[in-house]
């Protein structure tokens, strides 16, 4: 697999189709650490702040939990919960 051509599809998720599939074309790479030292030295805010890497955790644990259980997961932005289903 090319992983600079990597192809977004609805193949074997939902029964609905909410995407159209189509190529993903990367974006250029990001200095994430530059940017974090930048923004000690400004007190600015990051690119990538707090809000980024919690909402990447979660889609973490759910692909996680989905790949230990086959089963899909949903997360209740409310409750702060993810379950199967």
């Amino acid at each position: 697999m090319n992983p600079n051509r990597l192809k977004l599809s609805t193949a074997g998720g939902a029964k609905e189709k909410i995407v159209k599939d189509t190529t993903i074309t990367p974006e250029k790479s990001v200095d994430h650490m530059g940017g974090w030292l930048e923004c000690l030295r400004t007190r600015n805010r990051p690119s990538a702040d707090i809000q980024y890497g919690h909402q990447h955790a979660i889609a973490t644990i759910m692909a996680a939990a989905a790949l230990d259980t086959g089963q899909r997961h949903t997360y209740d932005h409310d409750m702060r919960v993810i379950s199967a289903g």
